[in-house]
């Protein structure tokens, strides 16, 4: 039986997307190829930007047709949030604490059990860079949560990102409600989540050799610039397929692997044990292939998609997988003629590989015009200037070293300052002239700005329209 980190048995858990292996039965054995002659009563139906109901449509290369799915470890988020002076000290004195423990232990990888907030963790030795250095780094529930001892304003306090074992055990939505729970157990408050990873996997008992055949004959449609990076093992009629990758990193790839290849190189630890479980001992025994097709979205996809928060992309996952199985990636029944790509029928292979994404990640009823871009945030003026003055001050100390009084400062200031105060008059008129011909809204001039304030002074209504982001045009 499996263990949580906290010692409980998994057994009992429910997660969101991630169940048993389902098998179901079909004729035939599991051949090297698919020979069968395609006809039109052969297929499911034409693809369409619909969602196509499941087909009763087994898998034609196995003999049973064993599948999982859901989220993948990788999943990352970050948290926007506040803390109080008090809270921030006490929490950073209780990790620092438990921080240098594990440095004391002799396999300090592993961390040292502690509690924080009420709850069980695990913390470790070594913090972690993500943009910026998070100096503590902590486990729970299988999630690694990295957190900043001191976070710059508009910078992500908190970034977690949730493994394998956390995803299998507990699935995305309960484990990432359970992390926003911890936080405010821990003394932050008004915590906005982004995602900026997510991984979506299915694994089926689809042999590599089937993916390599049908973009070798011509079959598969994609819009990645990339041609298909094929890795492979053994030479001559030992030559063997193991993954293909598509797309770049940070915005859409896609990855087709042998996961049973990946299963047997190292130990058996947590997450094999989770997998193990999830695919079933009848399919993992049985010799069949283990196959995982999975696309990794990057901040720049998911913003493209309209996707913030979790929350966003648990509600729009159907109507994002429906475009990456059919605008981004589709395999055809007949090798595919220039022109008519948009009109060929789809092979029912991957028409099924589309039904069982759909199942884990069943999502809301989002069409596809729904899925904009996300609109820049109003512009914050105090942070702005914080930025200004961060930038302002080292420039400073650079060039001036350091300052006895406020006057000497002031003039150094002014002095930098003045020989492009008149580019800058020009710019600042030209922002103006902006704001107020895509809002029109005009800007009452007002000396006694408040500097806190998120708006200019008398500007009230199109913010929002201003600094509108550039559309992203979907280019691996």
């Amino acid at each position: 039986m499996s263990m949580r980190s906290n010692g409980q048995p998994l057994c009992g858990t429910k997660p969101s997307h991630a169940g048993a292996a389902v098998a179901a039965p079909a004729a035939g054995d599991c051949p090297s190829s698919f020979d069968e002659d395609l006809t039109p009563d052969t297929l499911v139906g034409r693809s369409t930007s619909s969602f196509p109901p499941i087909p009763d449509v087994q898998n034609p290369l196995c003999s049973k047709d064993f599948h999982f799915g859901g989220y993948d470890g990788g999943t990352a988020v970050g948290f926007q949030c506040k803390i109080s002076d008090d809270n921030l000290a006490k929490l950073n004195s209780e990790l620092g604490q438990l921080k240098e423990q594990a440095g004391d232990v002799a396999d300090f990888q592993d961390g040292i059990e502690g509690f924080l907030g009420g709850h069980r963790v695990v913390v470790f030795s070594t913090g972690a860079k993500e943009g910026l250095y998070y100096k503590f780094r902590i486990q729970w529930k299988g999630a690694v949560i990295l957190v900043h001892h001191n976070p710059p304003i508009g910078r992500q306090s908190v970034r977690s990102r949730y493994t394998a074992v956390s995803l299998l055990a507990w699935g995305l939505r309960e484990i990432h409600a359970d992390v926003m729970e911890f936080l405010a157990a821990l003394g932050f408050t008004e915590i906005e989540d982004t995602v900026s990873r997510a991984d979506m996997q299915l694994t089926c008992a689809i042999p590599m050799s089937y993916f390599y055949e049908m973009e070798n004959d011509g079959h598969i449609v994609t819009k990645f610039r990339s041609t298909g990076n094929w890795h492979f093992t053994g030479t001559g009629k030992r030559k063997k397929y193991t993954s293909l990758t598509l797309g770049t990193k940070g915005k859409v790839e896609l990855c087709i692997y042998d996961k049973r290849k990946e299963m047997s190189r190292g130990g058996i630890g947590q997450k094999e044990v989770l997998l193990l479980e999830r695919l079933g001992a009848d399919w993992v025994n049985s010799g069949l292939p283990i196959t995982r097709i999975e696309f990794r979205l990057g901040r720049k996809a998911l913003k493209a998609f309209g996707i913030r928060s979790v929350s966003d992309l648990l509600k729009r996952e159907k109507a994002v997988i429906n475009k990456l199985t059919h605008d981004w990636f589709r395999i055809l029944a007949k090798p595919k003629v220039r022109g008519t790509e948009n009109k060929a029928l789809v092979h029912p292979l991957w028409e099924r590989i589309r039904s069982l994404f759909f199942r884990y990640f069943p999502g809301d009823e989002v069409k596809e015009e729904e899925l904009k871009p996300l609109e820049s945030v109003a512009v914050d003026s105090k942070k702005l200037l914080s930025q200004a003055f961060g930038c302002l001050n080292k420039a400073v100390a650079l060039k001036y070293g350091r300052q006895a009084d406020k006057e000497r400062v002031e003039q150094i200031v002014c002095s930098m300052f003045s020989p492009f105060a008149e580019e800058s008059k020009d710019k600042i008129n030209a922002i103006v002239s902006r704001i107020e011909t895509l809002s029109g809204v005009p800007i009452r001039g007002n000396d006694n700005m408040d500097y806190g304030m998120s708006n200019p002074a008398g500007y009230e209504h199109g913010w929002e329209r201003f600094n509108k982001p550039p559309e992203f045009r979907w280019r691996s």
